[in-house]
């Protein structure tokens, strides 16, 4: 149902900017809708670097086959601001592009109305997909340098597609049997060792 799709989606943006916890079925249902391509319930390695090496190439702006980490920080940017673009639209009812307190909190309580006001950093009432990208940029601020230097294994100050497709730590948390495949099960089990809170670092 479409509802409830929404108030999902709204959650993992305003409710994923830092002050709630994904449920177990969000987790899974979230891993599955992006990674899992020909719909079988579980997620291969060969399904998520192929996503990594789709996102390198949107990345690589110069096409030189490395990314620099203004380039990694462009990219980021971009995707987060598309998302964003995404869930306005899912919960824009009255199609103006903005979200109203009303469209915004909906029937989710108390603490979305507290995330509204956060939010809307001019107080007029709307939130634009400005305000939630400031948001967000500023929940990101400083993460990036240290990301890029994780994925940065040979130190030159560029990442190579090898390291950037090949460097997957969450799905080899998540894998735990090592074949290269994560179940139901495997992802019920990474939501309970705080999963959860991360991702696989780009599409």
């Amino acid at each position: 149902m479409k509802t409830i799709n929404i108030l999902s989606s709204s959650i993992v943006l305003a409710l994923s900017m830092g002050t709630a916890s994904a449920t177990k079925g969000d987790f899974s249902e979230r891993l599955l809708s992006k990674y899992d391509t020909n719909q079988d319930g579980m997620i291969t390695l060969d399904e998520v670097q192929a996503q990594r090496d789709a996102f390198f190439d949107e990345a690589d702006a110069d096409g030189d086959g490395y990314l620099t980490l203004e380039e990694l920080q462009a990219a980021k940017e971009a995707q987060r601001n598309e998302r964003i673009a995404e869930h306005i639209a899912e919960m824009d009812t009255n199609g103006d592009g903005v979200l109203s307190e009303e469209e915004f909190v909906a029937d989710r309580g108390e603490r979305a109305s507290r995330m509204f006001a956060r939010l809307d950093s001019d107080d007029d009432g709307l939130l634009t997909s400005d305000e939630m990208a400031a948001q967000q940029g500023r929940r990101h601020g400083g993460k990036a340098e240290k990301h890029f230097a994780r994925l940065d294994n040979d130190g030159d100050g560029l990442i190579s597609r090898d390291e950037y497709v090949s460097n997957v730590p969450l799905f080899d948390r998540l894998d735990s049997n090592e074949d290269g495949v994560i179940t139901a099960e495997e992802m019920e089990q990474g939501h309970h060792r705080g999963g959860h809170r991360k991702g696989f670092r780009g599409r």
